[in-house]
């Protein structure tokens, strides 16, 4: 990772540094941020963000990806947390497999899901063992993680790579627009969609 630079957020000063990842097969690279002072040992709030350019740059409504990092960033200016942010469109697919399931879902009214079967993929490529080398960088394995995410596989993902105090962290927006997208994500990947935040910095 690159040495540790200073960003002005909404939600005030945070540390960032520039990852690229040196382990296993995958190419990821991202953006870790954080509000943790040093030798903190207590609990800490976890993001770890895929990225969605039609989200975060466009503001498509379909979706709420953007509202979610929002969130996230949100929190770090009140307490101690990391943000890890993954250049991993389509759930690891990449953009263009990505337009092409959004193309697909148009044509035949799909879901998510049905669309990536249907160009021969799973529905979630991403193993998180970069995101979790990211966060040994600045957590103990046995510290007190709340991850935020609406995702179990998150929690598993992470305590498969060794962190073994990982609890979930609701982060549900309430956004009208992507009622439909959350339930898709409920019903067919296995999403809990329970408490419900405000999204907007």
């Amino acid at each position: 990772m690159t040495p540790e630079f200073r960003l002005q957020t909404f939600a005030g000063p945070l540390t960032a540094r520039h990852f690229t990842a040196p382990w296993g097969s995958t190419t990821t690279a991202g953006v870790v941020l954080t509000s943790l002072p040093p030798g903190s040992d207590g609990a800490v709030s976890v993001r770890l963000q895929s990225s969605c350019l039609f989200s975060e740059a466009f503001r498509t409504a379909d979706c709420d990806c953007a509202l979610q990092l929002c969130a996230s960033i949100k929190l770090l200016g009140v307490e101690d947390g990391i943000v890890v942010y993954a250049y991993q469109e389509g759930r690891g697919a990449g953009l263009e497999l990505k337009c092409r399931s959004i193309m697909l879902q148009q044509e035949k009214g799909l879901h998510t899901a049905a669309a990536y079967r249907e160009l021969g993929l799973p529905t979630d490529l991403r193993d998180f063992e970069v995101e979790a080398a990211v966060l040994r960088e600045f957590l103990q394995p046995s510290q007190d993680i709340r991850l935020l995410t609406n995702n179990p596989r998150k929690v598993e993902q992470l305590s498969a790579h060794g962190f073994t105090a990982v609890s979930r962290r609701p982060l549900v927006m309430k956004n009208p627009s992507v009622r439909d997208y959350l339930d898709e994500k409920q019903k067919v990947l296995g999403h809990l969609i329970d408490d419900v935040e405000d999204g907007d910095p």
